[in-house]
């Protein structure tokens, strides 16, 4: 039964709940959840307290801001109220003196200090309105964000999130059957990208289109002559680097790789759909007049484990789930793929020139490229 502390929130507050109960482990956040306390000001859950069949407790997920993936605003908002927290009490606890004891000095520094302090928030607040119109500036997302400090000496220093938004123009190859995407196990870590494989970084995409002739070359002719054949969309080459800087980013490498390697795979044996060819992907990014919702098959997955750069453990260090390199290149090969029917009923090349021709989520038509 789902609890009624968890029913009751919003849908971030549900979603960071959810990420709180994977981090801590040992409670199911839908359904344990007896009460919780949030930060103030913010949809932050700062404790939680649940009942499962085994167990009772109150657990603090104040130190697990770093792997919850928090907005930057939440951790504005957080930094704030606990600066505020901090000068009360100091405030409480520096005995009150009257003003004309005050000495002269004693003044000039607090000046010096209260305007030092001021610059330095100033500077900081123009770093980051900096940063922001430079995103905006260049249609940017706000995803894969170096989040700041935490808490003393508590820093944030993974990839915060990895939205995906229609307004989100990063690359992203999905498995929109979820057969293979959602089966969790080794491709679990690609929950937190909404069962998409996200490339952190701008993959460099080849793609090359083609009309074809056959040509025919009399005797005694200066010019030979062309007969058109037919049009070809050649393979798609995908090249992208992924980096580890800790277990989690470790974990989500491997998923990948995994998805891929699973991706070029056909159902067979004790599978239930056992005789289905491997699954068709969609291939989205860079906006809709470069890949909206193109239907794609994956035809060769490539990646490079070198030997001239540090490794990473995934998960525990008893658990030996495996380790990844902090930067490789993999390289994804793929080809569009449209059924017979899409090709002679819906395909127009008035409509294809328009861009009237482009992939929809909702109805899973178009996406010819």
């Amino acid at each position: 039964m789902v609890s009624p502390v968890f029913n009751s929130a919003t849908p971030r507050q549900q979603e960071l709940l959810k990420r709180s109960a994977d981090v801590l482990g040992g409670f199911n956040a839908e359904n344990d959840i007896t009460s919780v306390t949030y930060a103030t000001g913010t949809e932050v859950p700062e404790s939680i307290s649940y009942i499962t069949s085994t167990d009772s407790a109150t657990r603090n997920v104040i130190s697990n801001y770093g792997e919850m993936g928090l907005r930057p605003d939440e951790l504005d908002k957080i930094s704030q109220n606990r600066q505020a927290l901090q000068r009360q009490e100091s405030s409480n606890n520096i005995s009150v003196e009257s003003e004309t004891n005050r000495t002269v000095s004693a003044s000039l520094f607090d000046d010096v200090n209260t305007t030092g302090q001021d610059v330095i928030n100033t500077g900081s607040n123009i770093i980051k309105n900096a940063v922001a119109a430079r995103l905006d500036n260049s249609a940017l997302g706000k995803g894969a964000e170096l989040l700041s400090q935490v808490a003393p000496n508590l820093y944030a220093n993974i990839v915060g999130r990895f939205p995906s938004a229609g307004s989100d123009t990063r690359v992203k190859i999905s498995d929109p059957s979820g057969r293979l995407s959602q089966l969790g196990g080794a491709l679990y870590p690609l929950r937190r990208t909404d069962y998409k494989v996200i490339f952190p970084y701008t993959p460099e995409i080849t793609i090359n289109h083609q009309a074809n002739y056959q040509d025919l070359s009399p005797t005694h002719s200066n010019y030979e002559y062309l007969f058109y054949q037919n049009s070809v969309v050649s393979e798609i080459n995908i090249s992208a680097v992924f980096t580890a800087r800790n277990p989690q980013d470790a974990e989500y490498v491997l998923a990948v790789q995994h998805f891929f390697r699973s991706a070029t795979k056909m159902f067979s044996g004790n599978d239930d759909i056992a005789g289905l060819p491997p699954i068709v992907c969609r291939l989205e990014g860079h906006g809709d007049l470069q890949f909206s919702y193109v239907p794609i098959v994956v035809t060769g997955f490539n990646t490079v484990l070198p030997s001239d750069v540090d490794y990473i453990s995934a998960g525990s260090t008893t658990s030996n789930v495996g380790r990844v390199p902090t930067m490789q290149t993999m390289s994804i090969v793929a080809k569009p793929i449209y059924s017979r029917n899409r090709i002679t009923n819906q395909f127009s090349l008035d409509s294809f020139a328009r861009g009237n021709l482009l992939g929809s989520k909702t109805t899973g038509t178009g996406g010819f490229i």
